[in-house]
């Protein structure tokens, strides 16, 4: 049972967003189509020396690498989970975050080739409330990527600004995210009345987590900790804040949900998260047994 929600704002959000991400998908389309027949004009030139010829073929595969779609199969979402883990910009496969125009330009570079593929994997292989999830979180990180990555424009200059705080408070993110990770798994194993509920409120120890760990641990300013609150909101909050519905950071319904249940015990060893980069997966998994919110009215 979900938490109360408008149905007419559901309706709008899920239009909207399903407007946009379609007019996306089609300049998108348009740009390749161009694409392509300059590259395979470009492709009649093949006969050089060894040595330069082998160096274009092992770049072009590496093209091909990154620009590969996820599977859709059993096991592929560590792959996901890494690309998660590449975008989040803290823990041991992320992007570091840059400290100058030129490391903002490559570092936007991936990051946008990321969301690429986290795009296409949600569209083809989830279904569901996991896909809804998906897609509001893709389109907000997509949104706060594309204003922080117009060149000298004032979110730019404001992440450039903050990215020494970020890089301090990086290992004490990373600790807040894990920690919220093995709570997210125990809330699988709840009532599903209570799922999104926890979810909901289990957020909200990471955002102050994230908080305390910018101001004590790191001693970034309050400029500095106004970006590193602008990028948890565009992560995860604005999707979740889409299912939370009466569950709000300052109600106090999240005190009256009582304790989580414990992780079961198998042969003695405790169930454990299959993600450790991403609460995204975790999320989705928790999802999982609910249907898609209908837009219809």
């Amino acid at each position: 049972m979900l938490p109360k929600l408008s149905r007419f704002c559901i309706v709008a959000i899920m239009v909207i967003l399903l407007f946009e991400m379609n007019i996306i998908e089609a300049r998108r389309s348009k740009h390749s189509k161009r694409g392509g027949s300059s590259s395979s004009s470009s492709s009649s030139s093949s006969s050089s020396s060894g040595s330069s010829s082998h160096h274009r073929s092992h770049k072009s595969k590496g093209i091909r690498r990154r620009n590969a779609e996820l599977p859709c199969k059993k096991g592929a979402e560590g792959e996901v989970d890494t690309v998660f883990g590449r975008i989040s910009g803290y823990g041991n496969v992320s992007r570091p975050f840059p400290t100058n125009q030129q490391e903002l330009n490559d570092y936007c570079k991936g990051q946008f080739s990321d969301i690429r593929l986290i795009e296409s994997y949600a569209k083809r292989c989830q279904h569901g409330l996991p896909k809804q999830y998906f897609n509001i979180l893709v389109y907000t990180i997509k949104g706060s990527m594309s204003r922080i990555c117009k060149k000298n424009s004032k979110k730019a200059r404001q992440f450039l600004s903050a990215s020494g705080c970020i890089r301090r408070a990086s290992e004490h993110f990373d600790q807040c995210h894990r920690n919220l990770i093995q709570r997210l798994h125990r809330i699988k194993f709840s009532e599903n009345k209570k799922k999104i509920p926890y979810t909901c409120c289990e957020y909200y120890t990471l955002r102050k987590c994230f908080q305390d760990g910018g101001r004590n641990e790191a001693k970034c300013s309050d400029k500095e900790m106004e970006t590193v609150e602008e990028l948890i909101e565009s992560t995860s909050s604005n999707a979740l804040n889409f299912f939370c519905g009466e569950y709000a950071e300052d109600s106090d319904k999240c005190e009256k949900l009582g304790p989580m249940p414990e992780v079961p015990s198998k042969s003695g060893r405790k169930s454990r998260p299959k993600y450790l980069r991403s609460i995204s997966l975790t999320v989705a998994e928790i999802f999982d047994t609910f249907p898609e919110i209908s837009t219809r009215t």
